[in-house]
């Protein structure tokens, strides 16, 4: 690689892409509240490609594509994490692998085919009306007690923003479940009700993302001195290495 491929300015990405989630917002609540509240139901017609909650649309790919953008800077900041021996680097490493996971899951829903075996053991309703939040609770509860050391090692503003980014999308993706679950349970998904809270907790989600992505890239070039794409060669991931290693020490001071 001859020349350097410039990564993009955090301030300036995350306005570009809160802009996308604030025009898919409206066009989504649009959709809803000309569908719904107007005491339809069925169909959506053309404003399916625009309900947050739908999958295979336009919403959805965007939020495939912020939560692919957030595993993939990850993998980034742990590659270079890994050459330089940091001790938090598969830390770095399995969040990457984790959002990589979640593209894939958002875009297939397959975490939604969990429901209905998960409900034929335990015959649950209500706020666990979709039952794969039993199972995901403990697996998020696991997971933050596991990366309390690695985020109070994080220098101050990037622990900053990833508290606010992983406390939003938490809150989003379960908590807004369970209360959309505890409706739906009630009241049925084909009303402006739920409709509404649905959108809510997807936009939620995409502004957790953004938020990331403002974080890793805000820490890759802050932090590591890393404004190009030239990690991908073996020379500069050494020199970022050695950054990492400071910036881990002074993350932890």
């Amino acid at each position: 690689m001859k020349s350097d491929i410039p990564l993009p300015r955090p301030g300036k990405l995350s306005a570009i892409l809160g802009a996308g989630v604030f025009a898919l917002a409206i066009l989504g609540g649009a959709s809803v509240w000309l569908h719904f509240g107007r005491g339809r139901t069925g169909d959506m017609g053309l404003g399916s490609f625009f309900y947050l909650e739908y999958e295979a649309n336009l919403p959805s790919w965007y939020s495939a594509m912020l939560l692919l953008a957030s595993g993939l800077l990850l993998l980034a900041i742990a590659r270079v994490k890994w050459v330089a021996g940091d001790r938090f680097r598969r830390h770095w490493f399995g969040l990457g692998v984790l959002f990589v996971v979640f593209s894939a899951d958002d875009i297939s829903r397959a975490h939604e085919f969990t429901i209905a075996p998960i409900r034929s053991v335990l015959p649950v309703d209500g706020i666990f009306h979709y039952a794969w939040v039993i199972p995901a609770l403990p697996f998020v509860f696991v997971v933050g007690i596991l990366y309390i050391p690695f985020l109070f090692r994080l220098p101050p503003r990037t622990k900053a923003l990833f508290i606010v980014a992983g406390g939003l999308y938490v809150g989003a993706a379960l908590g807004f479940e369970l209360l959309t679950g505890a409706y739906a349970a009630q009241h049925g998904e084909s009303n402006l009700g739920y409709a509404t809270l649905v959108s809510i907790e997807e936009a939620l989600e995409m502004v957790a993302l953004v938020i990331l992505i403002h974080a890793c890239l805000d820490y890759l070039q802050k932090q590591l001195g890393i404004v190009g794409i030239r990690w991908l060669k073996a020379s500069s991931v050494k020199e970022a290495g050695g950054r990492a290693e400071q910036a881990g020490t002074e993350g932890g001071t």
